[in-house]
């Protein structure tokens, strides 16, 4: 219990002053580097441990300030050596894990699901970093998990970007190349085949690669015979 509100029995003016910290290196403000360091020294936290971001947004509320004012000690306590503020429409937590002694395993545990349910949050978790000052890259992946999720799987309460990496790098890519442009040669010639034969050997080779190469679950898929799904793939090595 005493590690849980041992960020709570500091002086007000260094709670506050950690939580500026956190909104100043995530919006990357100027200057803010020099006066890190001091910070953390005020609670036994150092530039190089290592970190985790949890992003917290509130779905279908309107008044979001004044519950996020309302989350933020009650988000605080669920972690030991964490620290919430209010970014923008969200709530953020930055949990220390080298002085928590926690693993990400650890962060999905079943009080934050609750508390997500409870209060009609959605959450995005970043990957784990080390260094305070890679904390506006840590809050741009919850950022991105909580976009990709929840256009993927809109009933999930939480995100991780590792789950959506992959997500993240398909839609930056083509935000300045068109996506055809991306494509292998040879795909685009076997949508074109496909599109002029009336084939489906474009949706053989996906629904091929999505069952990790498994011929026979991959032909369960498509309710095709195994043999059948092998003279596909043949064709489409030809092609």
């Amino acid at each position: 219990i005493l590690n849980k509100i041992s960020l709570h029995s500091m002086q007000f003016s260094d709670i506050t002053g950690l939580k500026e910290t956190i909104c100043n290196c995530i919006s990357r403000k100027n200057g803010v580097e020099a006066l890190i360091g001091s910070v953390l020294g005020n609670f036994g936290w150092n530039l190089s441990d290592t970190y985790i971001l949890i992003q917290f947004t509130p779905y279908f509320l309107v008044s979001k300030n004044e519950i996020n004012a309302l989350a933020c000690n009650q988000i605080e306590l669920m972690y030991q050596n964490s620290c919430a503020a209010i970014y923008e429409d969200s709530v953020v937590l930055v949990i220390n894990l080298s002085r928590s002694g926690l693993k990400k395993e650890d962060i999905t545990h079943e009080n934050f699901v609750f508390f997500l349910r409870e209060h009609l949050y959605k959450a995005g978790i970043s990957n784990v970093f080390q260094g305070f000052t890679n904390i506006s890259f840590a809050y741009q992946e919850t950022s991105s998990a909580l976009k990709y999720g929840n256009a993927k799987n809109n009933m999930f309460w939480y995100y991780k970007f590792s789950d959506y990496t992959l997500d993240y790098m398909m839609h930056s890519c083509s935000q300045d190349i068109r996506t055809h442009s991306l494509c292998h040669q040879g795909l685009l010639h076997l949508i074109q085949y496909d599109e002029k034969h009336n084939t489906t050997y474009s949706q053989a080779l996906e629904t091929y690669m999505r069952c990790k190469y498994n011929v026979s679950a991959a032909a369960e898929a498509l309710y095709l015979h195994r043999t059948t799904l092998l003279k596909h793939l043949a064709k489409i090595s030809q092609l």
